[in-house]
């Protein structure tokens, strides 16, 4: 889950926008909320989180940019595990919605 930090004069979707470009080398429009949450970070202390969703085609090139290592797309069922408690969260309230508008 590619991610950042919100810069001076920007709104959380801009910012959303921007680090998928800079993080993964992709471009996305309209990204529509998901939910917030806080995660304890021991340099940064308590970090709001706020989660997005957009559609992405599943043959889009992704380019890792200069902080990042790998970046890949991974079924639901066989995934990494997330490092952080409120992206499984995330996660979990992604999974509802789509239950939801079948």
């Amino acid at each position: 889950m590619p991610g950042g930090f919100i810069e001076i004069g920007e709104t959380p979707q801009q910012a959303a926008v921007r680090e998928l470009k800079e993080e993964i080398g992709i471009n996305i429009n309209d990204p529509q909320l998901l939910g917030i949450g806080s995660h304890l970070n021991g340099y940064y202390g308590d970090v709001l989180i706020i989660g997005f969703y957009v559609e992405i085609d599943a043959d889009v090139k992704m380019i890792p940019g200069d902080d990042v290592s790998e970046a890949g797309f991974f079924s639901i069922n066989d995934r990494p595990n997330l490092i952080f408690r409120v992206h499984e969260d995330f996660l979990v309230t992604w999974m509802k919605k789509q239950e939801n508008q079948v």
